[in-house]
């Protein structure tokens, strides 16, 4: 009796630690697939892709999931969770016109901000990135008082509607590919 008691318990500890690598790995979702976003502690997050983290549901539900439960009925849907799962996996395609739309709209932010005379004062950026666009913000603020609430004002607009194509493009990720 005691055997089967340790088997459950332990089966019920992979079962946790799956679910909490699932929840870590959803939880991680704010940063860009495949390339890896610096915290403010210095440390890299990577976002999984789509493809990679189904396939490890599928492992879960397979190696974890389906073996842990008793009753045949139950066992067989987590069998057959993880070959539809499979067949998901299939289906989906990373984004690639979602990082170059993205480019995009920060090239023509960088590059409108650039014509205007006063946000010249906000320094030419070393990369059209997410990144440079968090400095050239701090920036923007910075020096309010130097370039006058108009110029401030015409910079602000400018860059919350890059923003919000930043953002129309991360929404983009459930859609399908647009030719």
């Amino acid at each position: 009796m005691l055997f089967a008691y340790d088997r459950e318990k332990r089966d019920r500890s992979q079962l946790e630690m799956t679910r909490l690598s699932l929840y870590a790995a959803w939880a991680s979702g704010g940063a860009q697939i495949g390339r890896p976003e610096p915290r403010e502690d210095g440390q890299v997050i990577e976002m999984i892709p789509a493809k990679q983290l189904i396939a490890e549901v599928v492992s879960s539900l397979r190696n974890v999931i389906a073996p842990a439960v008793t009753e045949p009925f139950q066992k067989s849907q987590a069998y057959m969770a993880a070959v539809v799962l499979e067949f998901v996996a299939r289906q989906v395609d990373e984004r690639a016109d979602i990082a170059k739309e993205k480019q995009a709209a920060l090239h023509a932010l960088f590059h409108d901000l650039m014509r205007l005379p006063e946000a010249k004062s906000l320094g030419a950026p070393n990369a059209e990135t997410e990144a440079a666009l968090c400095e050239l913000i701090e920036r923007l603020y910075q020096n309010r008082q130097a370039m006058g609430e108009e110029a401030f004002g015409i910079a602000n607009r400018r860059i919350r509607q890059a923003l919000r194509q930043l953002l129309d493009q991360e929404l983009k990720i459930a859609g399908k590919a647009e030719d």
